[in-house]
């Protein structure tokens, strides 16, 4: 994500010297990513985020939760995450 954000600024001053193809190789990204995001596209974590069970906030709750369990040598099972996920909804 840094790495379109740069490119995007860069973009936004130098187009049309600078092209979306020039930028897409200097940088690595893919030219339908960055010619998509240069056209105003989201990032897909923010343009389907309506779609998710859990907000944001939600998800990095559960993510700690899981991380913590993981040190004290549990591993979290599919039936404990699902658990947990809807204990927070």
């Amino acid at each position: 994500e840094r790495r379109i954000k740069t490119a995007l600024k860069i973009l936004s001053t130098e187009f049309p010297r600078y092209s979306l193809r020039q930028a897409s190789a200097d940088y690595s990204i893919p030219y339908s990513t960055l010619h998509g995001r240069f056209q105003g596209a989201l990032p897909k974590a923010l343009a389907h985020q309506h779609q998710q069970w859990l907000h944001p906030q939600q998800e990095r709750a559960l993510i700690q939760e899981l991380k913590e369990q993981d040190d004290f040598g549990y591993p979290a099972t599919r039936a404990a995450l699902i658990e947990m996920a809807n204990a927070l909804l």
